[in-house]
């Protein structure tokens, strides 16, 4: 649930802002730590 209330969050802070965190914290929680440029290629996609 806590999850949930996170997400809800990060989306209420703007489609492409929130879009873009929650994207690069479901690949911190799938991969852990990420990579600069993997964040990068990240943003380049918005």
């Amino acid at each position: 649930m806590r999850e949930s209330v996170i997400y809800q969050r990060i989306l209420r802070e703007g489609e492409i802002d929130g879009m873009q965190k929650l994207l690069l914290r479901l690949l911190t929680h799938r991969f852990g730590q990420i990579s600069s440029e993997v964040i990068n290629q990240t943003e380049a996609i918005f």
